[in-house]
């Protein structure tokens, strides 16, 4: 097994141990250097696929062990050999070095996997390089299974991706992040740079941010009478939190939200903990919406969703749908409507009828599908167009689906805007409920209409924006998807991440809405016109941003389009 490379000179080794030499975060020395390997070239590091740590290969030694017990293998050195490229396995995530001149080799869940660089892949490592352009497929790329691409081209860690994976216990699927090389290292040095430069900034603090820090610490401060005492104890941060046990820890970092899956050592969880205080949102990779039982929707980090497949009309080990998931999307497709048919309720057992007239097509379709029950959805569906003759041996039902939609999408109709991308795409209307009174039961009735549409496997003409499409499946919402509802704030958001000095735009907490051309100010957090965006809390501003645009302002319709769905 292997993982992907890093620079040698991001690596600090730790002495003393006599297998891999693992990173620390966040250390205040620097630690002793490996000598260069011979002939003059440096080792460089590897990452752990299971712990995910950064190892420094032992001199000599072509694999080596990790403390959590995996067995890795040492890359080639610069001089001697050329850069190999990792594989991610895309059933089990599992990330592995090819065997030496091995075109194609095996995971050890049974899936093959070809090497990147043998044969025709051998010029692949431009896919690596942002700055190289992709190359274009040959004969012999066309000429390759759909998963061998997939082995290929899956998880090349330039973006964030997220994946299903039960829990230890089986009974639960959750979101596994897996960070690009660019966030994790922006994450490990915000991390590095909050430990290093920790006493010089609790001086520019006031009262009451030194408060919030330690309280986000859950430090106690019951014995603190001036802000020289809250100051003292936050520059004593790390040495208080060191006495407290790792259990303890993880459990301050989950009441944060932040996960901890990637951290081993103590020391570590100290540091994510003090730098997830002191950046507010720096942690917050995503967001999925929860269905409470009353039918409202919360906004809960994707760290904390869990779908429960006991609860599904037809419950699956959770680590059986986690393979699905993994798979092709033809072979998902035909799995799914495999379980869609095994769900319909024969036809002698009772169907349907819905008859609707052409002229009141919407409304007499609202009428017959808010009266349906939960088992009539599974049912048969015939069509009747009234004073019409025809029988429905198909092509009623499309032509029903098909009129029925395209009026409920109708921008006119007030349900639905075109998205800020281009007119072709939609998103929901903010401001329906002022264009139509009736604006959530009919969003009710859409929800029915779209599961109904998928459970017989019919088309629907529409295209909605990509974060309606992750809220039906609770797939993670990020700061990515801005992009496809309004792009120019989406570039904001970009320039406001990357300014070395966010205070002299003059940004506080609030955002900007039009309705129907008047421009309203929105506060995202109670007070809002009154904070200032800072370098220390503009994570948590783009946060609130995103949970506005793309949750709080479409909550009531998203809650009932999910209701019928």
């Amino acid at each position: 097994a292997g993982a992907a490379r890093q620079a040698p000179h991001q690596l600090q080794q730790q002495p003393g141990l006599a297998a891999g030499g693992g990173v620390g975060r966040g250390q205040q020395q620097m630690m002793p250097q490996m000598p260069p390997a011979p002939g003059g070239a440096a080792s460089s590091p590897v990452r752990c696929p299971r712990c995910r740590r950064l190892l420094q290969p032992p001199q000599g030694h072509e694999r080596f062990l990790c403390p959590c017990g995996q067995m890795l293998m040492a890359p080639p050195t610069v001089q001697q050999a050329p850069r190999v490229q990792h594989v991610r396995c895309p059933n089990c995530s599992t990330t592995l070095a090819p065997p030496p001149n091995a075109p194609i080799f095996r995971c050890p869940c049974g899936t093959h996997l070809r090497a990147p660089n043998i044969g025709s892949m051998g010029t692949s490592q431009a896919r690596l390089d942002a700055s190289a352009p992709p190359p274009s497929p040959d004969d012999s790329m066309l000429a390759q299974s759909q998963s061998e691409v997939v082995a290929q081209l899956m998880h090349q860690r330039g973006e964030q991706q997220w994946l299903r994976k039960p829990t230890s216990d089986n009974r639960y699927l959750v979101w596994q992040n897996l960070q690009s090389d660019e966030e994790e290292r922006r994450k490990i040095m915000m991390e590095e740079k909050c430990i290093k430069e920790l006493e010089s900034n609790v001086s520019k603090l006031n009262t009451k941010d030194l408060y919030e820090k330690l309280e986000a610490m859950q430090i106690d401060t019951s014995d603190c009478v001036e802000k020289a005492d809250l100051a003292d104890k936050l520059k004593a941060a790390p040495e208080l939190l060191m006495e407290e046990s790792s259990k303890v820890l993880k459990r301050r970092l989950d009441d944060l939200g932040v996960s901890y899956d990637d951290v081993l050592e103590k020391d570590e969880l100290v540091n994510r903990l003090i730098t997830a205080s002191w950046f507010s949102g720096l942690y917050d990779d995503g967001y999925c919406r929860a269905i409470r039982s009353d039918y409202q929707l919360d906004w809960i980090p994707a760290s904390k969703f869990h779908l429960d497949p006991a609860a599904s009309p037809r419950p699956f080990p959770a680590d059986q749908l986690a393979h699905i998931s993994a798979q092709p999307f033809m072979t998902k497709l035909k799995w799914f409507r495999e379980q869609m048919s095994a769900m319909k309720i024969k036809w002698e057992d009772g169907r349907v009828q819905i008859k609707v007239r052409r002229r009141e097509l919407l409304r007499d379709s609202f009428t017959n599908l808010v009266k349906l029950n939960p088992n009539d959805m599974l049912r048969y569906w015939r069509f009747e167009f009234i004073g019409e003759e025809g029988i429905d041996a198909g092509g009623l039902a499309r032509e029903w689906f098909q009129l029925v939609t395209d009026q409920c999408f109708n921008v006119d109709f007030g349900l639905f805007e075109y998205s800020g991308v281009d007119n072709i795409s939609y998103q929901i209307n903010p401001s329906s409920g002022i264009a139509n009174e009736l604006h959530l039961k009919y969003f009710y009735f859409l929800g029915r209409v779209m599961a109904k549409a998928v459970f017989e496997g019919h088309v629907i003409a529409a295209h909605m924006a990509r974060p309606l499409y992750k809220h039906l499946l609770g797939f993670p919402i990020t700061q990515d998807d801005i992009e496809f509802v309004d792009p120019q704030v989406h570039k904001s958001m970009k320039d406001i991440r990357e300014c070395e000095d966010v205070e002299f735009l003059y940004l506080d907490f609030t955002t900007a809405a039009r309705v129907f051309g008047e421009t309203q100010t929105i506060e995202l957090k109670p007070g809002g016109e009154d904070i200032e965006v800072t370098n220390e809390n503009r994570e948590h501003y783009l946060h609130l941003l995103v949970k506005y645009i793309l949750f709080d302002r479409i909550s009531p319709q998203l809650a009932m389009i999910l209701r019928g769905f």
